[in-house]
């Protein structure tokens, strides 16, 4: 059975991410959901592979074009923004050359794209919140 275009997406995004950045609950920095925030150290960012969806559209009559959608977070600590901004870079840059999802072409669009650095305050922790909210076409 051959993948939707968004969880093709899902599984090559959150693949890249487990091999670069190793397992959350082993020691590395990956989470494919939100862990306790106050288990982890903040040493480095944390990264969570976040929502996955997937748009239609028919910019041209009669064909219809699939915009699947994920969003990454980075988490790192208020002391750490050099790191989360490297870490959102790192991801960025990867997400800007992906070509192929399972059996699909895709292309990012960036006129559906969000970029965003913000301040977090959980319970006692302060934090450096970056969010990539990316949309591809698949041609």
């Amino acid at each position: 059975m051959v993948d939707t275009p968004d969880y093709a997406l899902y599984k090559e995004v959150g693949g890249y991410l487990f091999d670069k950045y190793g397992d959350g609950s082993d020691g590395g920095q990956f989470f494919k959901t939100f862990p306790e925030f106050h288990d982890y150290s903040f040493n480095n960012p944390m990264v969570i592979l976040g929502n996955q969806s997937m748009g239609q559209d028919t910019p041209l009559k009669g064909v219809l074009v699939s915009k699947p959608a994920i969003t990454i977070h980075v988490f790192g600590d208020i002391e750490a923004l050099e790191d989360v901004q490297d870490v959102k870079q790192s991801i960025y840059s990867y997400l800007m050359k992906l070509s192929t999802v399972g059996e699909y072409r895709v292309e990012l669009d960036p006129r559906n794209l969000i970029n965003t650095v913000s301040q977090e305050q959980e319970d006692n922790l302060r934090l450096w919140h970056a969010t990539l909210d990316v949309t591809f076409k698949v041609n």
